[in-house]
């Protein structure tokens, strides 16, 4: 399988569960969102996204030695740096602040449909074959690279966000492109030694996706309805 054949068959295995297409999304990049609604966004979908180091660091803990643990503990690695300088959790509480949300809210339970897209990906870090896994986070950083680069631009032309309220997005946009390409090309070498790993990554990759949707449709479910229109 090429790579190109091998995002073939993830895209249409998720496509259904396409980001941009979500209503959160779309209102987002309209301008239709009210600074309420990007302020609920922002410390809520903060669960997952602070969440992603406690999966790589799950996954690689079981990993034999070889290139893909080498590959997830450098990943892992940088996230740890971004952390340790202040670099992730700054950006993100500077977007926080921008729309006057207390970063202090971030530590707040995650709402339900959040808590299982954190669970679905735990479990697949601490249980799921490497395929699955992997499938899994390329998932998210390649729908999220995407996104990003949309929601910068809409944070810029659309609404009176300060440069630092957007700065989260714009730095994010090539680390996701970064790490999707690692985890497809480690899937890509997987599947070439196992073929048969194939169906479950993509089973994986479609849980995970619908995941993603169904933490943006809680969110939703707190915003304004009339932007939802």
């Amino acid at each position: 399988m090429t790579n190109t054949e091998l995002v073939i068959s993830l895209e249409r295995a998720v496509q259904q569960y396409d980001l941009r297409r979500h209503p959160v999304y779309k209102a987002w990049m309209s301008g239709s969102l009210t600074r309420d609604d990007l302020r609920k966004y922002s410390l809520e979908y903060y669960h997952h996204a602070a969440a992603f180091q406690r999966y790589l660091r799950e996954f690689v803990r079981r990993l034999p030695a070889g290139e893909l643990r080498h590959e997830v503990f450098q990943v892992l690695c940088e996230e740890e740096r971004k952390i340790a300088h202040g670099a992730r959790a700054e950006s993100w509480s500077g977007f926080a602040a921008g729309l006057v949300a207390q970063t202090t809210t971030m530590v707040s339970h995650p709402l339900p449909k959040t808590r299982q897209l954190i669970d679905i990906y735990m479990e697949l870090a601490r249980s799921g074959s490497e395929a699955e896994v992997l499938a899994a986070f390329y998932v998210y950083h390649s729908h999220a690279s995407r996104v990003t680069v949309q929601k910068a631009a809409a944070l810029r032309d659309r609404y009176e966000i300060s440069d630092e309220a957007f700065e989260y997005f714009v730095s994010q946009g090539e680390v996701y492109t970064r790490h999707a390409n690692v985890w497809q090309k480690q899937l890509i070498r997987i599947l070439g030694n196992d073929p048969s790993a194939l169906p479950y990554s993509l089973i994986a990759a479609q849980l995970a996706a619908k995941a993603l949707w169904r933490a943006l449709d809680g969110i939703s479910s707190r915003m304004t309805s009339a932007s939802m229109t």
